[in-house]
């Protein structure tokens, strides 16, 4: 374990939580209802995809590891140092420890002698986006990698050399990526997107807690997504965080009030999520998860008691569809509160039930949960995290962002999952100060 130890402000920071708290309170309602909805820019008749042949299915993962960029790229400011690579989604996404990162699709050229990687970069916390493209090299690797029979087993040299550009196709800048590392395994440790990939402010390309946000989890690296679950006026477990559907989340003029209130015809007929999408059913979310994601596994916020036989018997019916078509998703449901572990163990879940706690230990034991979730600004706590792994429970803190707390978290609690809302960050920092976790390994995570 590292001892390196955060620094004085880091430990008044972590002190303080109900600072942080109001803070970002108060930051969440000067941004409520204000998705900056930027249109991303497009290849258009410069697209190099509609005439390139699919790469064969598992080449893409050989492009995993960490690569550099040279201190004398133009684009090191952006994208940092360091890129870690993943393709766990349709293409590849590149990963930065800023909070940049690029996803990609693929395809082969020229009879499959080249293998182009072809999307859009974006910066959280700003409308700053653009294009780029990059090519695969050296050139014999890329067309070994195009061709149909074994795979290429060596990958000395591999790099990425292409350009970006800040919105359209003008002001195109070049950019290499090089001296490729092998990816660190993390079998073990899980990163979970909040609210099923990014919150709508962070203008991702799609609304928190939307169908569409949960097909493009797996372009962010993630291993499972976070989804919060709320029932209607007429019991219809729905996708939505907050208590009431209000202009932070929601569009239209007789959108407004308690969603205990609304039935979902009404939901279905009154709101639209933030980019236009319809308020998903939980039933639709985990569909989504089953049929369009190679997720492997979904942590249920159940945002009150009265919610949870519904929740139950939609997830259940979720878990019983996803045995059916070969699909192993774990669906675990989060417990805040004394009265929803009340409420959970009243509903006699069946013993293929998951459950996550968020107060103590002991309540994760009294509950038959098999994971602790703490929040961050309890601090890394390695001593508590190691008995919980002893004990065969996993540690899951919620809900990580900065790099600064990401690093600490990693490399002093060594953790099993952390729910993020920058989980390409996360995904990064691990590949670059992941340690594996401590503890064997009992998980409800395939």
């Amino acid at each position: 374990m590292s001892s390196k130890q955060p620094t004085l402000e880091t430990s008044r920071r972590l002190a303080a939580p109900q600072r942080f708290v109001a803070g970002a309170l108060g930051v969440a309602l000067l941004l409520g209802g204000c998705a900056q909805n930027v249109p991303l820019p497009e290849f258009g008749d410069d697209s190099l995809l509609p005439g390139a042949a699919p790469v064969p299915a598992g080449r893409l993962a050989l492009l995993e590891g960490t690569v550099r960029v040279p201190a004398s790229d133009a684009n090191r400011p952006l994208f940092g140092d360091t890129v870690a690579v993943s393709a766990a989604g349709k293409g590849v996404s590149f990963f930065t420890g800023t909070d940049v990162y690029a996803v990609t699709r693929a395809g082969c050229l020229d009879a499959g002698t080249r293998l182009v990687l072809e999307g859009h970069w974006r910066e959280a916390h700003s409308t700053r986006a653009g294009l780029v493209q990059l090519f695969v090299e050296p050139a014999a690797l890329a067309a070994a990698l195009c061709a149909e029979g074994a795979a290429p087993s060596d990958l000395t040299g591999l790099r990425f050399a292409g350009w970006l550009s800040e919105r359209g196709l003008t002001g195109q800048t070049a950019l290499a990526l090089e001296e490729r590392t092998a990816p660190k395994p993390h079998d073990d440790f899980y990163v979970i997107a909040h609210r099923g990939g990014c919150r709508t402010s962070d203008d991702c390309g799609a609304s928190e807690n939307s169908v569409e946000v949960i097909r493009l989890a797996d372009d962010f690296g993630v291993d499972g997504v976070e989804l919060d679950a709320v029932t209607t006026a007429d019991g219809v477990p729905i996708l939505y965080h907050d208590a009431d559907f209000s202009a932070r989340l929601v569009r239209g003029t007789y959108c407004y009030g308690p969603v205990a209130d609304f039935t979902l015809a009404h939901v279905r007929a009154l709101c639209t999520l933030e980019h236009g999408e319809r308020v998903p059913t939980l039933a639709e979310a985990l569909r989504a998860v089953i049929d369009d994601t190679t997720l492997t596994g979904v942590w249920l916020d159940v945002k009150d008691a009265r919610s949870v036989p519904a929740i139950i018997e939609v997830t259940e019916a979720a878990r019983a569809y996803a045995a059916s078509v070969g699909r192993t998703v774990t669906l675990v449901y989060g417990l805040y509160s004394e009265e929803l572990m009340a409420a959970y163990l009243a509903a006699a879940p069946p013993p293929a039930a998951r459950c996550l706690v968020e107060l103590s230990q002991a309540d994760v034991r009294a509950t038959g949960c098999q994971v602790w979730a703490p929040r961050w600004t309890r601090g890394a706590m390695p001593e508590r995290v190691r008995a919980a792994q002893d004990a065969g429970q996993l540690v899951a803190f919620w809900t990580v962002d900065e790099r600064e707390f990401i690093d600490h978290f990693l490399e002093e609690a060594r953790p099993n999952a952390l729910l993020t809302n920058r989980p390409w960050l996360v995904y990064h920092r691990f590949q670059a100060v992941g340690v594996a976790p401590a503890g064997p390994l009992v998980s409800p995570f395939p």
